[in-house]
């Protein structure tokens, strides 16, 4: 695989990643048994709102999928400033070709680079294979979101 290029998304954009959407919106729907809002009209400043950056990632011509970083200054929370990365995509045909782990030093490199030194991210509990990535590349799980149906 060649290396991977990543490009700042702008407004002419959006409709691609709305798409992308979609299709990571579907993969959720399919593997979780939680009930989840697919085909939602996701709003522009979604992808380009405060604080918040959207990169596409390229393999030659192709755009393969993008990832968003949503950054937080001085957070009450966790004591720090921190990017939480949510969500990062990339097209089925690209899976399993170690592009997570191009993708994942690209963001850790930015991320550095904006003198922030933690990232946060989000990944269901069905997704074996972002788990075990995020796990090896030193990700610690710090919490844990829970569910109870009342009705």
């Amino acid at each position: 695989m060649k290396k991977l290029q990543f490009q700042a998304c702008d407004s002419g954009d959006i409709h691609k990643l709305k798409l992308f959407m979609n299709e990571l919106d579907e993969f959720h729907f399919v593997n979780s048994n939680e009930f989840i809002n697919i085909n939602k009209d996701y709003d522009d400043s979604y992808f380009l709102g405060d604080n918040t950056e959207t990169f596409i990632i390229w393999n030659d011509c192709s755009i393969i999928g993008f990832y968003r970083l949503k950054i937080f200054f001085n957070s009450l929370v966790y004591n720090e400033s921190y990017v939480v990365l949510d969500p990062l995509f990339i097209k089925k045909d690209y899976r399993n070709k170690g592009i997570g782990l191009q993708v994942m030093d690209e963001i850790e490199k930015y991320v550095a680079s904006i003198k922030i030194n933690s990232i946060l991210l989000n990944v269901w509990s069905f997704n074996d294979v972002a788990l075990k990535l995020y796990s090896r590349l030193g990700y610690k799980n710090i919490k844990f979101l829970m569910k109870k149906d009342i009705v």
